[in-house]
């Protein structure tokens, strides 16, 4: 070996060993909060609300863009959003600096026009689910919608939904998936 792949050895191995260490840390089973949820039978999901200028923003009247993915080697059907079966498939998890939790869902509705219909998503297929948290439409446990404005909070979507026979029969993916939990200013 040369002198200078001996040298780059030498200094590359601490940062590699470094990186390696922080990818533990950052990884720590044990702080189940920051994690995202295992996915169950192939779906992830993610809040795509990139950091810009140092923060991530939610905007209550704006669309936000959910991403949902099939990680599986299968096609995986999930349930349209419109039908009552897939309506409440999507929730938020929120979180505030002195440790309260509460639930944004959608609000209980009646269904005039009903029946089962899903999406089927191919291996690796991410579909982007655009939702604008409104209060005609979603509601929090923990007060008025409108009330987390101006607040810094630590926000994870989940995406679950509940095994009936309907599900079985058609095939459609039942299970629990949470997003990474990060920090979001909601505006």
């Amino acid at each position: 070996m040369t002198r200078f792949g001996i040298a780059a050895l030498i200094f590359s191995l601490p940062l590699a060993l470094g990186l390696a260490a922080f990818r533990l840390e950052a990884l720590d089973p044990s702080d189940a909060a920051s994690q995202p949820d295992a996915t169950t039978a192939g779906i992830s999901i993610e809040i795509a609300a990139p950091e810009h200028f140092h923060k991530r923003i939610i905007a209550l009247d704006e669309p936000l863009p959910v991403v949902v993915t099939n990680t599986s080697k299968q096609p995986v059907r999930i349930w349209r959003d419109w039908c009552s079966w897939g309506y409440f498939q999507l929730s938020f998890e929120v979180k505030d600096d002195a440790g309260h939790t509460w639930t944004i869902s959608r609000k209980e509705r009646e269904f005039w026009k009903n029946y089962p219909d899903y999406w089927t998503l191919a291996p690796g297929e991410p579909l982007v689910l655009n939702v604008t948290l409104s209060s005609d439409i979603w509601e929090t446990s923990g007060g008025k919608l409108a009330d987390l404005r101006g607040k810094s909070l630590k926000v994870k979507a989940i995406f679950a939904a509940q095994a009936d026979d309907r599900g079985r029969e058609d095939s459609v993916w039942s299970g629990r998936a949470g997003s990474t939990p990060r920090m979001y200013e909601i505006q």
